[in-house]
């Protein structure tokens, strides 16, 4: 037979084993929402992160997948933009006979968001750096900075001068133009020092 004391005691160790295993599931609770929570918090990271590096990658893709693109070497971006690039076209020397003779024209391109306009600097000389732009600032878009024809790292193997004239380095620049609108498709704005400006 069991007296009043027995089962007080039979009781109190079935309480504080009840309370135990219910400490010990909001334990492990406690600890699988902190998990789930961090595994949430690490997928999130990952995704922005692959996001961002895929849009990079995918902007050059894009570039280098351009026709008449020669080559796109990312190089690094002042703190206005998120991307910036130096990147060679091929040019015709005479536009008037594009499937003559050819040469490579350099340009410089500065990312920030490709739903935003476009200013593109046309330069009279050569450019030996992606260097800023005043309108490109204030207007906070896209900046390109395109060398001129016969200056620079953009000359032809055969000088032949009678080829550098202000219709041709239009034409080069229209070409830049109409072949990065498949990318930048919102309003650009030209502007231009020395010869370039006259273009």
């Amino acid at each position: 037979m069991c007296d009043d004391a027995h089962w007080d005691d039979t009781f109190s160790a079935l309480s504080f084993q009840k309370k135990n295993i219910k400490f010990s599931n909001r334990l492990s609770l406690g600890v699988s929402m902190k998990n789930i929570r961090f595994a949430f918090l690490a997928i999130g990271i990952i995704f922005t992160i692959t996001s961002l590096l895929c849009s990079q990658t995918d902007l050059q893709g894009q570039i280098e997948s351009l026709p008449g693109i020669i080559s796109v070497e990312r190089i690094e971006p002042d703190s206005e933009y998120v991307e910036a690039f130096k990147i060679f076209i091929e040019q015709p020397v005479d536009h008037k006979n594009p499937d003559g003779e050819k040469f490579k024209q350099k340009f410089y391109l500065s990312h920030k968001d490709d739903t935003l306009p476009m200013v593109i600097e046309l330069d009279g000389y050569n450019i030996d750096y992606n260097r800023r732009n005043e309108l490109a600032s204030l207007l906070k878009c896209n900046k390109i900075v395109v060398e001129h024809r016969y200056c620079g790292e953009s000359v032809p193997d055969s000088l032949n001068w009678n080829y550098l004239t202000i219709e041709q380095a239009a034409n080069d620049h229209h070409k830049i133009i109409e072949m990065m609108k498949m990318i930048y498709d919102k309003q650009w704005v030209t502007t231009g020092i020395s010869k370039g400006g006259q273009t």
